[in-house]
């Protein structure tokens, strides 16, 4: 065992008579079970569930993992009962001790709901909860490798899922298909619902309009320094531009330090967590950049394109389903695990989008025209508290 996990092991039990005095003094019937609170898309929608289930009382959160940063922490804390559970939520020799105690807190309530999202303790939690508990979960993104990811995982306990959230019909074929696969039963399909994300309300948000995007193209690359994102293709790209010398200029934001060294022509602004500033960037770019292995649709995405700012994407997840030329809506790039394809293909697409800049507007406030219909927020809040809070849903027979 490594130094590391040593600590961690002492932290989670330093932490048990915490968590334990917690649990006994929760007054809810709102069980929320997330992964991280560090800044992310998950962790920004996770955050706006949270808020809309006010009822007098704070719902409970359980965070299972460790996150990178504080992030959304303060934010959390005020519109839930943050309890973070340690090395508790994640070695497995502790987990079933943990899952059988908060179960045991979540059962003893009248009509508790359960709602979980990338968190393996949340299905390690469902065989101890009672009937009379309804459980929730929310798949983001379905990584594209059988036996691999959460919805794998899940199998075991789909049986007893009462509702999941999926982003568009892609993941809901994908979720379908995965019950086949595995011979569940056909009526599982009826518990799956496609809630898309929603956008941020800006007040006083600017248009882009000819003159913007007579500049030198400002292209961005926000997201969290994680292999799925795959910076290193990024990377790959935005120097390729800078070499052959094209008339544009990058920026990134999240924790990518290890590659300023190596890209010092690349605005590097690292981790921000102030709306205003994210909102200024996003102000200022003409296109925001994709390179992931698999996504649902970024809400990095729906964020930039409030502001007019195009998508430049690989085809993955649910994101063909809104972005594409013929849609006038952003520029599609073909998947694959080739680096240096994946790099040729990008660069040459930028190529084309510099050289023929005059589309750029329409396709601008298509993307923001897209956010307001389908991203809309008080679609999302009607869906999720349609779920979450009615109590008369039944659950699976």
């Amino acid at each position: 065992m490594n130094y590391k996990k040593k600590f961690g092991t002492l932290d989670a039990l330093l932490r048990y008579p915490y968590i334990s005095y917690k649990l006994q003094h929760l007054d809810t019937d709102y069980f929320f079970v997330f992964p991280f609170y560090a800044t992310g898309g998950a962790e920004r929608v996770h955050l706006e569930i949270l808020k809309l289930i006010g009822n007098g009382t704070k719902p409970a959160c359980f965070i299972t993992e460790a996150s990178k940063n504080s992030g959304f922490l303060t934010e959390f804390m005020e519109v839930s009962t943050v309890i973070y559970l340690s090395r508790w939520g994640t070695k497995a020799s502790f987990v079933p001790k943990m899952a059988q105690k908060i179960a045991k807190v979540i059962n003893q309530r009248k009509k508790p709901v359960v709602f979980g999202s990338n968190s393996q303790f949340f299905y390690d939690l469902i065989p101890f909860l009672q009937e009379h508990v309804r459980v929730i979960d929310l798949i983001h993104s379905f990584v594209e490798k059988d036996n691999e990811g959460l919805e794998n995982y899940s199998l075991p306990v789909a049986d007893r899922i009462n509702a999941r959230i999926v982003l568009g019909e892609y993941h809901k074929g994908k979720l379908i298909a995965l019950y086949e696969r595995h011979h569940r039963k056909e009526s599982l399909a009826k518990n799956i619902h496609i809630i898309s994300n929603k956008g941020p309300v800006i007040i006083n948000k600017k248009t882009k309009t000819v003159d913007s995007f007579r500049r030198k193209l400002h292209i961005l690359f926000v997201a969290r320094n994680s292999p799925e994102k795959r910076p290193d293709v990024f990377f790959s790209i935005a120097q390729t531009c800078i070499d052959k010398k094209l008339p544009v200029h990058f920026t990134v934001v999240g924790d990518f330090d290890i590659y300023r060294k190596s890209h010092p022509q690349i605005d590097f602004k690292g981790h921000i967590t102030k709306k205003s500033e994210l909102y200024a960037i996003y102000d200022s770019a003409h296109l925001i950049v994709c390179t992931s292995i698999f996504e649902g649709f970024p809400m990095v995405f729906v964020e930039a394109m409030t502001f007019g700012v195009i998508p430049l994407s690989v085809d993955v997840g649910e994101i063909p389903n809104y972005i594409s030329q013929d849609r006038e809506t952003g520029f599609l790039i073909s998947n694959t695990h080739d680096t240096v394809q994946l790099t040729t293909s990008f660069y040459k697409q930028i190529s084309v989008i510099v050289h023929n800049k005059e589309i750029l507007l329409k396709y601008s406030q298509n993307c923001a025209k897209l956010v307001e219909r389908e991203f809309n927020s008080d679609k999302f809040s009607q869906a999720y508290k349609k779920l979450i809070l009615d109590t008369s849903n039944e659950s699976i027979d």
